[in-house]
């Protein structure tokens, strides 16, 4: 499995930018009767969690699935939650949620299912725009930043 990660200034002429490409990380793809939730941990204090609403699946699991967006309150069906520990004592989470109303693109793709090894194969990407700076704890002034988070899996087991 591969994360990447990028924090940037949106709309301002000196922009800021802090990448992490490449991260290995550890993932869990789990299969409930509510959902398909895939959880992805890095090693720098980071969770995200992608989810589906199960009825909105196919059986074999297999399509691209849109996440929603609270700032246009669209109908698709994927849930993402990303929490990070700004410092050693401060957790930041960023989320669409309901209620929220932080504008949120990206999907969630299942490019492989293989039902009789339980195993999932495909990629994410998630982007959060307009919000406060994620690297600090208490952030100041106005939400210009975009966070971004793309990777892959390959044959991850899929638990219940």
């Amino acid at each position: 499995m591969r994360h990447n990660r990028t924090f940037g200034t949106i709309g301002v002429t000196l922009a800021r930018t802090e990448q992490q490409l490449n991260q290995p990380v550890k993932g869990q793809a789990r299969l409930t009767a509510a959902a398909f939730e895939l959880a992805i941990d890095t090693n720098d204090d980071e969770t995200l969690v992608i989810s589906v609403d199960r009825r909105r699946l196919p059986v074999a699991l297999e399509g691209q699935y849109q996440l929603l967006n609270p700032v246009y309150n669209d109908n698709n069906p994927g849930l993402v939650t990303y929490s990070r520990f700004a410092s050693t004592a401060q957790k930041r989470v960023f989320t669409n949620v309901p209620p929220a109303t932080t504008a949120t693109t990206g999907f969630v793709l299942v490019s492989r299912y293989d039902a009789a090894r339980r195993l999932v194969s495909g990629s994410y990407a998630v982007g959060f725009s307009h919000v406060p700076d994620p690297r600090v704890a208490t952030p100041t002034g106005a939400g210009l930043w975009q966070i971004t988070l793309a990777g892959q899996f390959e044959n991850l087991p899929l638990g219940q």
